[in-house]
């Protein structure tokens, strides 16, 4: 029984925390401000997305009926120190029907100018409503995947047609491990950012051949790569998850040629090609990109992971340690300039297939 009264005694002041508990807005007098996003990459568009903060209580910016786009800013491109244009008004209409709820056409700042590696690239924006904004950054240049080791951890193949021992339909089931080997430009710090897809989807009614199809399907292992849980400390490795992100800095590796390991599993594969026809064929692949990216879009991709995953983020989350905000090159504190530089390498899964059968 004393017990249960050091419980009882214990819970008490709980239920009267509960008992006072109201919502309440604290009268915090806070300015709107501007907010720039854009991630630039060599030879493509330039493009702006202005925007402005606003106070949490006002609203959430993906309702229709709250409308958090600027449309009074003039803003100037500079390009390496020169003045280059002015940038226009213009409304992208997303390829994606959002229904009823989330807008489908967003106000975009668009350049002429197209960019190359090596640009510094600089916005600098002024609103009557709410003020300037100035933000740059440096567009770098892409970093070759040198060569591609491929080895088959286990393989799988339930051909049910083959023309001159190649099949023209099936169904495939296997196990990779690949490296990717690239080389770290020395004379700088650099940042990167690892993505890898499956791309297939390749399908047509059926033709006089019969009917075509390529699917792919599959899970990538990252947790293999000792790079991408660099920014992890040893405590946080052993409290919590360490997966979902594939950011790196060459502080490891500078100057220095290096493989990084990757394990594709579960990987399920269906091709049907009667006709042979070399599309269908070539549609399905794993795309295994390279990204050569900003210190901005280091910086700002580490943050986040700081706030959501990390341990700092963690205990700020419950009051026990300071918040973490996502990190800004924006001279207002809101908003990402970034600028990325791919490098893509595409691994036709069907010579894979070929080729291990062959083998076999």
């Amino acid at each position: 029984m004393d017990i249960l009264k050091h419980i009882c005694a214990a819970l008490l002041p709980l239920l009267f925390c509960t008992s006072c508990i109201t919502d309440f807005e604290p009268d915090i007098e806070s300015k709107s401000v501007l907010c720039m996003d854009a991630t630039i990459t060599p030879g493509d568009s330039i493009l702006l997305y202005v925007t402005r903060t606003w106070r949490w209580s006002d609203g959430h910016p993906n309702d229709r009926k709250f409308n958090i786009e600027v449309d009074d800013a003039d803003v100037q491109l500079i390009v390496n120190g020169q003045p280059r244009e002015r940038l226009k008004k213009k409304v992208i209409v997303h390829p994606w029907n959002p229904g009823e709820y989330f807008s489908d056409e967003q106000l975009m700042y668009v350049a002429d100018y197209i960019p190359r590696s090596g640009d510094c690239i600089r916005f600098e924006a002024v609103s009557p409503t709410y003020g300037e904004a100035q933000a740059e950054v440096t567009v770098p240049f892409p970093v070759e995947i040198d060569k591609t080791d491929i080895r088959f951890v286990d393989f799988h193949a339930y051909p049910s047609e083959a023309i001159d021992d190649v099949p023209e339909a099936g169904e495939y089931h296997m196990e990779l491990d690949l490296k990717l080997w690239f080389t770290d430009p020395a004379d700088q710090t650099n940042y990167y950012d690892f993505t890898a897809k499956s791309r297939g989807g390749y399908s047509t009614e059926e033709s006089i051949y019969g009917y075509n199809h390529f699917s792919v399907n599959c899970w990538f292992d990252y947790e293999r790569e000792p790079l991408f849980t660099e920014h992890v400390s040893a405590l946080e490795s052993a409290l919590g998850e360490t997966w979902g992100y594939t950011i790196f800095s060459d502080r490891q590796i500078s100057g220095k040629n290096y493989p990084l390991s990757l394990r594709v599993t579960d990987i399920s594969v269906h091709y049907s090609n009667p006709g042979r026809d070399p599309e269908v064929r070539e549609a399905g692949c794993l795309e295994l990109t390279l990204k050569h990216v900003s210190e901005s879009y280091y910086k700002h991709v580490l943050s986040l992971w700081e706030a959501n995953d990390a341990l700092v983020g963690s205990l700020g989350g419950i009051g026990l340690a300071d918040p973490v905000f996502a990190w800004s090159n924006v001279s207002t504190g809101a908003g990402l300039v970034s600028a990325v530089a791919p490098f893509t390498v595409k691994i036709p899964l069907m010579d894979l297939i070929v080729e291990q059968m062959k083998n076999q």
